[in-house]
């Protein structure tokens, strides 16, 4: 197949996968989700600690939001993952009938999940933007875009992890188990793993078990690095500046960070491919 043809077809599949996405209330409901919640954390979130209820500016509102959006986009990206490229679906049938190869079916139906994930997000906290603008000013407004930028980030890794499991299960519900039981190892008790690993090794090496597990987890990456935008190194503590000296200071560890976790969504997505292209579906 020639090149400009091959890319025609892979947008035809990502514009029809975008366009079934839109048009599901699920998304929807997604992505009003991210506005209220965005709002109620930016309003209310002061208020738990006595201050008078109002609008938190960016910066507050980034450090509220983080340790419930970790909990919320990588859950939303898996479950539309696992569901888009199940069987049952009906429409991955219909593609591989067509004349088009698998590797272009599996990475345009990704093209269209990631539109929809992108969509939802800024759609979502973009209302959600434009409305603490509006109360408290643009000041820190662009940590407030790094920030739903790493949230993309991090939704495409799980994107990228749901397609590698739902080609594996085949079956729309065994995926949906196993991405949910993913959703709690990543999120709930990866840490609680690494701890227990920190108590069987010598404790020269303890540091930096704890560092560079950070760098398995995708949700730590985000965690980390939405940390380093929003405070720097002040943010991370002294914990923090040990793993900055560790990884060669902040640029280092940044760029570290960004890396793997580019790598976190490449290598799923590759051996969803090789995967794909073997497997007997029709």
């Amino acid at each position: 197949m020639r090149p400009a043809r091959g890319i025609r077809v892979l947008r035809q599949i990502l514009k029809i996968e975008l366009l079934m996405n839109m048009r599901s209330k699920w998304i929807v409901g997604f992505s009003v989700a991210f506005a209220l919640l965005a709002m109620g954390i930016s309003y209310f979130g002061l208020a738990l600690i006595g201050y008078e209820v109002e609008f938190q500016d960016f910066y507050r509102t980034v450090a509220s939001l983080l340790n419930l959006v970790i909990y919320i986009v990588p859950i939303v990206a898996l479950v539309i993952g696992a569901n888009s490229f199940s069987v049952e679906r009906g429409d991955l049938d219909m593609l591989l009938s067509q004349p088009v190869s698998r590797t272009q079916v599996l990475l345009g139906k990704m093209g269209g999940l990631f539109g929809t994930v992108v969509l939802s997000t800024l759609i979502g906290f973009g209302i959600a933007g434009v409305i603490i603008a509006l109360k408290c000013g643009y000041e820190g407004a662009w940590k407030y875009l790094i920030f739903v930028a790493l949230c993309i980030g991090m939704g495409t890794v799980f994107l990228s992890l749901a397609a590698l499991i739902s080609v594996l299960a085949r079956r729309r519900a065994k995926a949906l188990v196993v991405t949910l039981l993913l959703w709690a190892f990543f999120v709930i008790f990866y840490d609680l793993v690494v701890i227990a690993l920190s108590y069987y090794v010598e404790e020269a090496y303890v540091r930096p078990l704890l560092y560079f597990s950070l760098l398995a987890n995708p949700v730590d990456i985000v965690r980390v690095l939405t940390l380093m935008v929003i405070g720097g190194i002040a943010a991370l503590g002294p914990a923090g500046a040990g793993m900055l000296r560790q990884f060669g200071g902040l640029w280092t560890s940044l760029i570290l960070s960004l890396a793997m976790l580019v790598v976190w969504i490449i290598i799923p997505l590759a051996g969803a491919v090789l995967v794909f292209k073997r497997q007997d579906i029709l």
